[in-house]
């Protein structure tokens, strides 16, 4: 016969320490609010006088104490057997219970409570949610919820008191309603009722989101926060070993060993009770045990890619600082960067300045294990070098960027694994046009890679933004000679920074504000906008356009006469009056039905909506300005994808359609069909990814197929984290998220912060107010002692406009001496030069509890001119005519023989060129046309 014990059983785990403390001045231990535990060894003497107590959370500890056991006041206590002691701390009018937790020498576990429910009070101080439903039968704990969406047993409150524990149920699961019914352990609860987290674990637990990492919200919903899969799935009649583990804001949870979530996010809860809920289902408990946990959960990840330590300041979206060092003595920079560019023949490695710096095979010495490698390759033999070194790595985790097509085809197809980048500085070397990205497009995905590098003159938020939503993934390299180019290149949006200076993209930082955004994400309207009108209709797509989504994403099938028709199940009974399988039915069968969504919800409001062709889409896009398409491919049937670019280029939509799938074999098929156009790779539930370790491991687990097929990384929102879409970022892996709903705000909100792609969501009514971006002109100009106030615009989702230019920050780049900043004014303090960025802070989208984000312009030129001046008299005859444009326009082509008493830049775009003497002449003739601002 088992016994119901409060006292130590050998370690399951890992050894712990023999105090659960934290070092306090004058060498004494605190005893934090979440943990009101000594721990201590049979036969070892406690001297109080050691121990300081926070008695709340955020408190500061407190050092006058009079220690009570049952009602005595005590200054030493030795514990004689295992088990556990309360004693009463007190210092003036605060109270607290501390619990002395003892074991055997010889044990490793500090056992606050143990139940194997063999004795007839084993029940005794238990809150049941349903009387009835919660028994014992047979040396276990029935908690049956045959019937029941929830049933719950809740523990003895005083185990409420801790925050952190480690609590292990040996649990059988019967009588289940289907396959998804499960059963948890909850923990850090309010009482019996909630919010709380929970470990739960379905009966089929080794598929899909088999177990789940989730809070039980204040409004009594559901917000799974990390979802997973053991490795197999529960086999009646077996008992298994559940285990929470969970410190402070660290989580682990494992079946029989095996760690399935992990999760190391700021948690809101630390302290609370703990309780066994089951779902459609009998709950069969053997035992359960809470033992203090007095280390930080670990989980072991086997190496896998690199893990790069350089770390982003301020700006909340992933970036990755990248390096390419222009000579040897730049290598002292690193530590600042992810990722660094090297040239190499395939022998060699050599810095920008064509220094020779080690053998290829030695690269790892020099740079160190924790940034990322790219290796310019301008000859086959270089590839064959770099092939040869990324056979040494555990995974292949490096990339080849070449200008030369021939040399990127031979690298991807010597080794898929090997990401390519395209050097596209010397294609675009004047601002992109919307024929030039969508030229940078076609030559991104025609050579099988996802990254382009531009030179950043040749890109601004607006062409980069363009380049984003397209699935590209954006490098910009800028030299850093000066502050202004470098914080141009970062307010591009780019993804990835290319400098030979590292360090100052680090120094530059700490001009952004700590929520700063230097690219927002897309929205994309899933099925449209399905909670406003039916999913996948012409007017849900309409309406989501109209609030304010980028990106509509539609599922698509061939009908039985071969027309490409919107349908996102493959039986079209769910959401319209008809019904039958989808690719069965002719079109004008199809037409014969109302799509009115999931049980008639739109019949009232939409009464004539019917299902959808694609056709009928691209019409729609012609009048929406814009917006691009996802067409996710539902059907198997690969004819469907010359079908697509059939239609696109009919319609001439090819620019602004990408493909998704769940399918690669659909999405190689649409590459060999038109590999032009930009791919997405869906995917459910990925890894764990709290820890940057567990988030290269995650990463690691999808990327073969992510690479080798050049598509993005396009899974379920569960499981995301920052470190895995920082990880992805820094190998120019672009990740978008799937599905957020009105119930998943906070989620969603952190989501809009991190720099994800773009955010599917049912609902984009609740970005349509938000500020997508913020611009101005790119020069201003003022006189000395004159004070002007800069013009800057803010843009909605939903395309409206404001002028906030009273409500912005300027932050000086340089020039600091040249202008003096006062609000949203700049006032002229000598003649000069002076560069600034102006930042707005807005609310962050409808749903989450607070926040906000800052966003920010391009570099802005303020010219300040001597007092009296007159702008555009450059031949100082006060007098503004044609000889001022031709004497500008030798300025541009002679400028030191023709020096400039005021800026040049007269169309106001941050350039000098012969454009501004042609704008000028215009003025002289056309005035009122052609202003001078």
């Amino acid at each position: 016969m088992k016994k119901r014990i409060l006292s130590v059983l050998l370690a399951v785990f890992i050894l712990l320490p023999a105090l659960a403390v934290t070092p306090y001045a004058e060498e004494k231990t605190v005893i934090p609010w979440n943990e009101p535990a000594i721990a201590a060894d049979v036969g070892t003497e406690i001297d109080f006088t050691d121990y300081v107590i926070q008695y709340l959370e955020g408190a500061d500890p407190q050092t006058n104490i009079v220690w009570k056991l049952d009602g005595t006041g005590v200054k030493t206590f030795t514990p004689e057997k295992a088990g556990v002691t309360e004693i009463v701390a007190e210092s003036g009018k605060k109270s607290k219970t501390i619990y002395i937790v003892a074991k055997e020498p010889k044990d490793t576990e500090y056992v606050l409570y143990y139940n194997d429910f063999e004795s007839e009070d084993s029940l005794d101080g238990f809150i049941k949610s349903v009387a009835s439903r919660v028994s014992l039968k047979d040396g276990d704990l029935i908690i049956d919820a045959t019937g029941y969406d929830m049933v719950r047993a809740t523990l003895p409150s005083w185990l409420g008191d801790f925050g952190n524990y480690s609590i292990t149920a040996s649990v059988m699961t019967s009588d289940y309603r289907d396959t998804s019914r499960w059963n948890s352990i909850c923990y850090r609860a309010n009482g019996a009722s909630y919010p709380f987290y929970h470990m739960c674990v379905r009966k089929n637990c080794g598929t899909g989101s088999g177990v789940e990492f989730a809070l039980r919200t204040p409004s009594n919903g559901w917000d799974v926060i990390e979802s997973a899969t053991h490795t197999v799935n529960q086999t009646d009649g077996t008992y298994y070993t559940y285990n929470v583990q969970v410190r402070n804001d660290i989580i682990l949870h494992s079946i029989d060993g095996n760690p399935i979530n992990y999760n190391d996010a700021e948690k809101p809860y630390q302290k609370g009770c703990i309780g066994l809920i089951s779902n459609y289902s009998v709950m069969h408990v053997k035992y359960i045990k809470v033992a203090l946990q007095l280390t930080d959960p670990r989980i072991n990840v086997p190496e896998s890619l690199i893990v790069p330590t350089a770390k982003v300041d301020n700006i909340t979206n992933a970036f990755a600082n990248v390096a390419w060092p222009a000579d040897p003595d730049s290598l002292g920079r690193l530590a600042d960067a992810h990722s660094v560019v090297l040239g190499t023949d395939g022998t060699y490695v050599f810095t920008a300045d064509g220094n020779k710096l080690c053998e290829l095979g030695e690269v790892f010495g020099v740079i160190g294990g924790n940034i990322v490698p790219v290796f310019e390759c301008n000859t086959n033999e270089a590839v064959d070098g770099v092939v040869k070194l990324a056979a040494t790595q555990v995974v292949p985790d490096v990339s080849v960027l070449t200008a030369d097509e021939s040399v990127l085809a031979y690298a991807r197809g010597k080794q898929p694994m090997i990401r390519g980048i395209i050097d596209l500085r010397g294609v675009f070397t004047e601002p992109m046009t919307e024929a030039d990205i969508a030229e940078a497009r076609k030559l991104i995905n025609a050579n099988a890679v996802k990254i382009g590098l531009f030179d950043s003159k040749a890109l601004d938020a607006s062409s980069a933004d363009e380049l984003r939503s397209m699935l590209v993934t954006v490098w910009a390299y800028d030299p850093a000679e000066d502050e202004a180019s470098l914080l141009h290149a970062m307010l591009t949006g780019a993804h990835a920074v290319v400098t030979p200076s590292p360090d100052k993209v680090k120094e530059a930082y700490t001009l952004f504000a700590e929520d700063a955004l230097t690219r927002t994400p897309s929205v994309i309207g899933h099925r449209g906008n399905p909670t406003n009108a039916p999913e996948n209709s012409i007017s849900s797509y309409r309406i989501a356009y109209e609030n304010g989504a980028d990106i509509v994403e539609t599922d698509v099938y061939l009908s039985k006469d071969g027309e490409v028709v919107v349908m996102h199940d493959s039986d079209i009974t769910r959401t319209t009056t008809g019904t039958g399988n989808i690719e069965s039915l002719t079109l004008a069968q199809l037409k014969e039905y109302y799509l009115w969504g999931e049980n008639d919800k739109f019949k009232t409001s939409f009464p004539e909506e019917r299902i959808p062709t694609l056709r009928e889409i691209f019409e729609l896009m012609k009048n929406c300005e814009g917006l691009k398409l996802f067409v996710e491919i539902k059907t198997t049937k690969p004819a469907v994808c010359q079908k697509i670019v059939d239609l696109a280029e009919e319609y001439g939509m090819s620019e602004r359609i990408s493909v998704i799938s769940f399918s690669l074999t659909q999405l190689v098929k649409m590459h060999q069909v038109a590999p032009e156009i930009s791919c997405g790779y869906l995917l459910n539930t990925i890894q764990s990814s709290a820890s940057d370790e567990l988030a290269a491991a995650a990463l690691n687990a999808v990327i073969s197929s992510i690479v080798k097929n050049n598509i993005t990384c396009n899974p379920a929102y569960t499981a995301l984290t920052y470190k895995f879409l920082s990880a992805a970022n820094v190998r120019g892996i672009t990740v978008w998220p799937w599905t957020y709903t009105a119930s998943n705000g906070e989620r969603f909100a952190y989501a809009f912060k991190s720099g994800f792609g773009g955010l599917t969501t049912n609902d984009a009514q609740y970005t349509k107010n938000n500020v997508k971006y913020i611009s101005a002109p790119a020069s201003a100009r003022a006189s000395v002692g004159e004070t002007v106030t800069l013009d800057v615009t803010a843009v909605t989702y939903g395309r409206t406009s404001d002028n906030v230019s009273d409500r912005v920050g300027i932050t000086v780049i340089s020039g600091a001496d040249v202008i003096k900043v006062e609000g949203a004014t700049v006032t002229g303090l000598k003649q000069g030069t002076a560069y600034v960025m102006c930042s707005y802070a807005t609310k962050l989208p409808v749903g989450a509890a607070k926040g906000s984000y800052t966003v920010y312009t391009d570099v802005i030129r303020i010219d300040v001119s001597g007092a009296g001046v007159i702008v555009g008299d450059f031949d100082g005859d006060d007098d503004v005519d044609s000889s001022d444009a031709i004497y500008l326009l030798r300025a541009v082509l002679f400028s030191e023989d023709y020096p400039l008493n005021q800026s040049g830049d007269i169309d106001r775009n941050g350039r000098i060129d012969s454009a501004d003497a042609i704008y000028l002449l215009r003025h002289v003739l056309f005035s009122g046309d052609y202003p001078l601002l």
